[in-house]
């Protein structure tokens, strides 16, 4: 294990938080399950317009389209960026790891998300999954994301709140590491770049 040259982390409840809570009258838990459904993965992985998207969700829970696109605009609206993550980010720079990011994330959403007062300028490259047309777990995403950084799976340290998506990393030989706390990941993945 190691040296460890790049890690890679995920972008929603890990390096930044929001709330599926809105004034419209989907309530959160509907709007979450709304983003495990495939419609949402195909929009997720850049295969069907926003339209498109909100139509078929709209007929598989009886909503109107046009509320649906009005909620994930309101969520993403209470998009908040992670203190303690960003500083890290900022730390494992100056010790010379490369820093990307690999999120499952529809075109328009991380349009907007790069609109947001962030130090982008913190990652290598951000892979998003509306562009590069592949979503976690889909390994095929995994090995894109290996080929394009140009660094083998077992020099790489992957971040990511879903357990399902660390597997993935770890069937590929990718350190994985599943996010629970800011404190406590920094904390570990502070020892795993030591080496």
């Amino acid at each position: 294990m190691g040296p460890f040259k790049a890690v890679i982390f995920d972008i929603g409840d890990v390096l930044l938080t929001w709330t599926a809570n809105t004034t419209t009258k989907i309530p959160g838990s509907t709007l979450k399950a709304m983003t495990q459904t495939n419609p949402w993965l195909d929009f997720e992985r850049g295969t069907i317009t926003p339209d498109e998207c909100y139509r078929r969700l709209g007929e598989q829970f009886s909503v109107e389209p046009l509320v649906i696109a009005d909620a994930f605009t309101q969520a993403s609206q209470s998009l908040a960026f992670n203190i303690t993550m960003t500083a890290f980010l900022r730390d494992l720079r100056t010790r010379g790891v490369r820093v990307y990011a690999m999120s499952n994330i529809p075109r328009i959403h991380f349009d907007y998300l790069r609109t947001l007062d962030y130090s982008w300028d913190l990652f290598d490259r951000i892979f998003a999954s509306g562009y590069e047309g592949h979503r976690k777990p889909d390994v095929s995403f995994y090995q894109h994301v290996l080929t394009a950084i140009g660094v083998s799976a077992d020099e790489v340290i992957f971040v990511d709140d879903k357990m399902v998506n660390v597997q993935a990393a770890c069937d590929l030989g990718i350190y994985g590491v599943q996010f629970d706390s800011a404190d406590r990941v920094c904390q570990k993945l502070r020892r795993l770049v030591s080496q």
